[in-house]
């Protein structure tokens, strides 16, 4: 079963993109939106929390001129828990953001991805075999998009209470896609506003 549901295109404005504005706002060059809407996402979250799951979730997303979809893949028909990889393990999580309610991933109409599980953060090559995942001064890990046989979006990845948290999100400026998905990770909260 999945869940498509609308995300608001409302951007953030002010000082470290810490207050809500209905118009868009560029801070230093970097272009966010609140992942909050009337109804859509904090429904998917309130229903992942219902289901057991206690992670945090993103409450800032990257800008999209596009409405955006969020939605999860659940481990059975009649089940709102998502998509383990070890039955029992409700805090495993994998969050889809599309511009298409039926996209289910699709590259032309998927943006990105929110996933937290058990595994450990790894590091990705270049199709040359080189290193190109940095470790940032806060331990997280960051990918910058890179193409191989495919063209992989730009990630964040980290670790707290025992799971490894990854965002990734296609299409960010190259010189801004780092401090964008740092803006995300700072805003994964488990509580909603």
């Amino acid at each position: 079963m999945q869940k498509a549901l609308l995300l608001s295109v409302a951007c953030l404005s002010g000082v470290l993109f810490q207050t809500f504005a209905p118009t868009k706002a560029i801070c230093r060059g970097i272009l966010t939106q609140p992942a909050k809407t009337a109804s859509g996402y904090y429904d998917l979250i309130e229903s992942l929390k219902a289901s057991g799951v206690s992670v945090g979730f993103p409450l800032r997303l990257p800008y999209s001129k596009a409405k955006l979809y969020a939605w999860t893949e659940s481990a059975g028909a009649s089940s709102a828990i998502p998509e383990t990889t070890s039955v029992g393990k409700s805090d495993q999580v994998l969050v889809f953001f599309d511009t298409t309610p039926d996209c289910h991933g699709a590259h032309y109409c998927s943006l990105g991805t929110y996933s937290v599980s058990d595994a450990k953060p790894e590091q990705m090559t270049d199709r040359h075999g080189q290193i190109i995942t940095r470790k940032l001064r806060d331990g997280s890990l960051f990918t910058p998009e890179h193409a191989m046989g495919d063209t992989f979006p730009a990630q964040i990845q980290w670790q707290a209470n025992g799971h490894t948290y990854s965002f990734s999100w296609a299409g960010l400026q190259t010189g801004a896609a780092r401090a964008t998905l740092q803006i995300v990770k700072s805003s994964v909260s488990s509580k909603i506003p």
